[in-house]
């Protein structure tokens, strides 16, 4: 899973708050099963009823708060950034392909989709495409320089000697240079 939303090179860590509350996430989970239960109660061609109207216009509000929390701390941690820093690398990651469905095919289906989407879901919600853009007009503005590195290897090179290996991730949280 994605344990860390953001790692400097520094070794300090940048890790984006729950963006609801508990209550919020319960009240979201709440309201989308009452969704689906008004969905199911409706027969299929008939009009849509006010209350699943309602129900959507609750689950969209959630959702549009929690996405204005996301941006406001991605706003924050990418001014501080480019403030602090003339030079931010960041790594060229192909979040397009690194989210791709493991479904497969009828012939070939995949295997473990479900933990496939749920690492599909934590990569998007950490937003690092969005942070991205933000650092780089934000770094420009500042006067600093943003440079995207190429992904091979970055999680297993040694910040301070240059050093790459395999070994030296003991997990994804810890890093020790061997």
């Amino acid at each position: 899973g994605v344990t860390r939303t953001l790692a400097l090179s520094d070794g300090t860590f940048r890790d984006m708050p729950a963006v609801l509350t508990p209550g919020e996430e319960r009240r979201l989970l709440r309201l989308q099963r009452k969704a689906a239960r008004q969905r199911r109660a409706r027969t299929w061609g008939t009009p849509t009823s006010n209350r699943l109207h309602r129900t959507y216009d609750q689950i969209a509000a959630l959702r549009a708060r929690a996405k204005r929390r996301r941006n406001d701390w991605i706003h924050k941690v990418t001014t501080e950034i480019s403030g602090n820093y003339g030079l931010v690398a960041v790594e060229a990651l192909p979040i397009g392909n690194m989210t791709r469905s493991a479904k497969g095919t009828a012939e070939d289906p995949g295997v473990n989709v479900r933990q496939k989407a749920g690492l599909n879901r934590k990569i998007l919600g950490a937003a690092w495409g969005i942070v991205g853009d933000h650092l780089a007009y934000k770094t420009a503005r500042e006067g600093g320089v943003l440079v995207k590195v190429p992904a091979p290897y970055t999680s297993q090179r040694c910040h301070v000697c240059g050093h790459v290996d395999t070994k030296s991730r003991r997990s994804q949280a810890l890093f020790v240079c061997t």
